[in-house]
């Protein structure tokens, strides 16, 4: 489950920080 939820994490952080852009 890490390995898999890591990406999604990642992606999610990106998706969040332009959102907050």
């Amino acid at each position: 489950c890490m390995a898999m939820g890591n990406e999604d994490q990642d992606l999610g952080s990106l998706l969040s920080r332009l959102a907050a852009l």
